[in-house]
């Protein structure tokens, strides 16, 4: 199993390379970050964390930081301080239970991603939940597919009803 770095030292690291990039978009003493979420990735053998920065009034930024060595692959501004960092593994579930009605044995989600029309944003990646015939992906708007197209653009069909 591989061992990554600690979340105290991922959410330092965050936090540090935000202020960096980032000086003059909170005052230094009101940042502060959301709990990091690892993502894997589905293309290739990696993963990534990513960490909300949050300031006085609500979500600034997000940090996506390479999972082994916490290098920055992508630093994202977010202009509506109201918005959602992720979908919550609830919501996530209840969409997929209504959704797929018959379907049972679902375990728990994880975060995964891969460059796809279902989510062409690696700040927003998908909840890929296990069940009993296999997984379902679900978008942070909590839309579900069965399957992931190949690439990005044009527009994802959901999951029938």
């Amino acid at each position: 199993m591989t061992k990554y770095p600690s979340q105290n030292k991922v959410s330092r690291v965050a936090l540090d390379i935000f202020r960096l990039q980032k000086p003059t978009l909170s005052p230094k003493e009101s940042l502060k970050t959301g709990q990091p979420a690892l993502v894997k990735r589905l293309d290739r053998l990696s993963n990534y964390f990513l960490v909300p920065i949050y300031d006085n009034i609500g979500l600034c930024g997000i940090i996506q930081l390479e999972a082994q060595n916490l290098s920055l692959e992508t630093l994202s501004v977010i202009q509506n301080s109201s918005s959602m960092f992720l979908a919550t593994e609830d919501s996530v579930l209840g969409a997929v239970q209504t959704t797929f009605p018959k379907l049972y044995g679902w375990r728990k989600p994880f975060l995964a991603w891969q460059p796809c029309r279902e989510s062409f944003d690696s700040t927003r990646p998908l909840w890929v939940v296990p069940h009993s015939n296999g997984q379902v992906y679900v978008t942070q708007d909590c839309q579900v597919f069965e399957t992931l197209t190949a690439g990005r653009g044009g527009t994802p069909r959901p999951a029938e009803y």
